[in-house]
């Protein structure tokens, strides 16, 4: 059988859902015998997550990009990409690979995965906003690419955006059911119960739709229902977001009850840790967050926004809670924090969703599904 060779091509291979995501599928394409080959390529790479990637042995490759005019040169270096490594699928993660893709490969199969909650999201800057946006759209509908959407959710915001319901296909993205609980010599400095502390985990990067600046009042709240309690940020930043996140703390007097870890590859030693997963997003295509808490059997607290509710089912494997209304959010967590029964059984609940709904096998053989039926389709 003829081996089915797919680049996965990104804009930024950064940490977070996207690779985590692929990084996922590609560890359970070594489980089986698809005859299907990745190879990830990219215009910039974190260097964390890379040096990850090519210690587990996948191949990657990093285009030269050198500014915007150099966008509409690197279809030779891609192309010598495509013939070295015989691919028979490109497969596009964000608008910026989407559009290179069309214009430089037309009639190469392509595939593109939706990821976000807010497709086709406008710009203040025209030239981002028209190739980007714009041509994204129109690409997309007169291509009549495959879509794959993450959430039902995404699927109704294409529809809504005027693509065609029958070009989109819902795969709902999973994660390993194996739990990673090795520890760096800094972890296991942690004291999570010193003098009978509660600690509690926000997890992702620090930006504007992940609500981490709202945290911090219902967090306050929270302190004044019970002192024991400590938030523990993990996820990377560095931007003016990261800041005003950090300023807000300092203004609420909130230092020495907030922690920042940082980025760690270790997600589930930290969600076993901690009594719970404060999830405050404004807008979310699904959330793998709330997958790694539902498979660690993790108490749940989450905005009750976009593909979340595809993942939470309120009292049952989580708890929906309103974070803009920092006394109602604060007294709510802190009713159920003290409820045992009731802990007990939304934990027991989350661990079960995960193994019927969110394993990373279910999802990984319906992608390899689609490539199949795009491949069959051309041959």
């Amino acid at each position: 059988m003829k081996k089915t060779n797919v680049i996965i091509l990104f804009r930024n291979l950064n940490l977070g859902g996207i690779s985590s995501l692929y990084k996922s599928l590609l560890l359970e394409n070594e489980k089986y015998n698809n005859n299907i080959e990745f190879i990830l390529v990219c215009f910039f790479a974190n260097k964390i997550i890379l040096r990850e990637l090519e210690d587990l042995g996948f191949k990657i490759y990093i285009l030269p990009y050198r500014g915007k005019l150099s966008y509409f040169k690197l279809g030779k270096n891609l192309r010598e990409i495509i013939d070295n490594e015989k691919i028979d699928i490109i497969h596009s993660n964000t608008p910026f690979d989407r559009v290179f893709t069309i214009l430089h490969f037309p009639r190469l199969p392509h595939i593109t995965t939706f990821h976000t909650s807010t497709p086709f999201e406008k710009s203040n800057n025209f030239l981002i906003n028209f190739v980007f946006s714009f041509l994204d759209k129109k690409f997309i509908q007169l291509a009549r690419l495959k879509i794959i959407a993450v959430s039902n959710y995404v699927k109704l915001k294409l529809v809504n955006e005027q693509i065609r319901a029958e070009d989109i296909e819902v795969i709902v993205s999973g994660i390993p059911n194996d739990i990673n609980m090795s520890e760096t010599s800094a972890d296991s400095k942690i004291d999570f119960r010193k003098n009978g502390e509660i600690p509690l985990l926000c997890v992702g990067r620090f930006h504007y739709d992940k609500g981490q600046y709202d945290l911090i009042p219902v967090f306050k709240e929270l302190l004044k229902l019970n002192n024991k309690y400590r938030l523990y940020f993990l996820g990377d930043g560095h931007d003016s977001y990261y800041k005003s996140v950090q300023k807000k703390i300092i203004d609420y007097d909130l230092s020495d009850y907030v922690i920042f870890l940082g980025y760690k590859s270790n997600v589930d030693y930290f969600f076993q840790k901690c009594e719970a997963l404060l999830f405050p997003s404004k807008n979310e295509a699904l959330g793998l967050t709330l997958l790694e808490g539902l498979k660690n059997k993790t108490l749940i607290f989450a905005s009750p926004i976009g593909g979340i509710l595809e993942v939470i089912d309120d009292r049952r494997t989580g708890v929906f809670i309103d974070f803009n209304k920092p006394k109602l959010a604060a007294y709510g967590i802190h009713q159920i924090l003290n409820n045992i029964d009731q802990m007990i059984y939304i934990k027991e609940e989350a661990g079960e969703e995960f193994k019927k709904s969110f394993d990373i096998k279910s999802s990984y053989l319906k992608y390899i599904s689609t490539y199949k039926k795009v491949i069959n389709k051309i041959n």
